[in-house]
């Protein structure tokens, strides 16, 4: 058997980013994966995302222009993944009507399911701060959780709100939940077993649904579907006021803040990326309109994480918020492959990358091995080798008479 192989190691923080023009402002296309995908978080070098039909994916995006598809966790019995909250090594999700699912992803190669708890409501967005937990639970309002251990949350407490709960975020001891046509509640969670109401913000307009909400300092964001961005002074929870607003041009789902600059997914109308630094006033200073349904955003350094029902991408918000792109790994000095017949397997031998291009010593966290049948541009990931730092990897699942390889380097912190 003729083999022909390519090795390639690479190590980026960031890579070449993709400039693609149309129908676009500021904002460029760094990666994407063909996947189901309805809301997303990130944390560290992993995005999580939930893909609508009953599970959660765990994604490397090291390098944003090749997220990598690292495992997955099927949730039984099906129903909507939607929001996501990390802490530590566990990601928590609601789960439709299914409540709250917690996933251990200590391995994120083998996710795993540890906790359940089911909730009254539709369990639609989750939110986690220290040992508790909050589920915005549609027309069941707020519930709050333990998750002191995680493979046995209880729960502790409720606010009912009088519209159908959708978003929540929590910054100290408020819980500021997006109340679908109600508006927006702002709720004292000092005491978890007794939360109770604090201010509220009434929709001004018949046509309102709050369905989304992100808090920044003196402002909450709140998604308002058809009538796009809403900016609330909360500088006095008992007392919000509405101070300005921006009119997308589709259904915003989402929103994330990082500075003064607001993200929006926006449907049909794509990333909207949106300057707050006045207000009363937001500007639309970007956008990117992929032609698919943008229905969640996470922004982090200067990387926007976006999911498009039929896709996940990443976006380089760069122009908004600059970030440094690391030194290149060093190639290694040596490679050894050798054709296994008895097995019908490759074995791939790597020298450890122990230097960036400039000589200056790095640590490697991991390497992923990447194979492809014809072209380096069909390269797909085909696992990490195990221990993860390990220079040794063997590919059992040869097809065909010739094959390609790619092993890249994944810098610690």
């Amino acid at each position: 058997m003729m083999i022909r192989l390519i090795m390639i190691i690479w190590m980026f923080l960031l890579a070449n980013r993709i400039a693609v023009g149309q129908d676009s402002l500021n904002v460029n296309r760094l990666g994407q994966l063909n996947i189901a995908a309805s809301n997303v978080t990130a944390f560290g070098n992993y995005a999580y995302v939930a893909d609508d039909g009953g599970g959660v994916r765990i994604i490397d995006v090291t390098i944003p222009s090749t997220p990598i598809l690292l495992g997955q966790c099927i949730i039984p019995g099906g129903g909507y993944t939607l929001g996501l909250a990390t802490s530590g090594s566990h990601v928590y999700v609601a789960n439709w009507f299914f409540g709250l699912r917690v996933i251990d992803v200590t391995s994120p190669a083998s996710p795993a399911i540890i906790g359940v708890l089911d909730t009254p409501g539709v369990a639609v967005d989750v939110a986690v701060t220290g040992n508790y937990t909050y589920v915005a639970d549609g027309g069941a309002g707020v519930r709050i959780i333990d998750v002191t251990s995680p493979s046995a949350p209880i729960s502790v407490g409720f606010y009912d709100t009088p519209g159908d709960a959708k978003g929540i975020a929590v910054i100290g001891n408020l819980a500021y939940v997006a109340d679908d046509h109600k508006g927006m509640r702002v709720v004292d969670v000092t005491t978890p077993t007794a939360p109770f109401l604090v201010g509220v913000l009434d929709p001004w307009g018949g046509g309102e649904s709050y369905v989304d909400i992100a808090v920044s300092g003196n402002y909450a964001y709140v998604a308002d579907y058809v009538s796009g961005l809403r900016v609330i002074d909360v500088t006095t929870p008992s007392s919000p006021v509405l101070v300005g607003y921006y009119d997308s041009p589709g259904y915003a789902s989402s929103v994330a803040v990082l500075g003064n600059i607001a993200y929006l997914a926006d449907g049909n109308g794509g990333l909207r990326v949106i300057d707050v630094t006045t207000p009363s006033s937001p500007v639309a200073v970007g956008f990117y309109n992929s032609g698919n349904s943008a229905t969640d955003v996470f922004v982090a350094g200067c990387v926007a994480y976006v999911t498009e029902q039929v896709a996940f991408s990443t976006y380089d918000i760069s122009n908004f918020n600059p970030c440094a792109t690391p030194t290149p790994a060093r190639a290694p000095d040596s490679l050894v492959v050798q054709l296994l017949p008895l097995s019908n397997s490759i074995q791939l031998n790597w020298s450890p990358v122990t230097q960036d291009t400039s000589g200056n010593p790095i640590s490697i966290e991991r390497y992923v091995v990447f194979r492809g049948a014809a072209t380096e541009a069909e390269l797909d990931s085909i696992g990490v080798p195990f221990p993860s730092d390990t220079t040794l990897f063997v590919d059992s699942a040869i097809t065909g008479d010739h094959g390609f390889y790619r092993v890249r380097a994944v810098r610690g912190n």
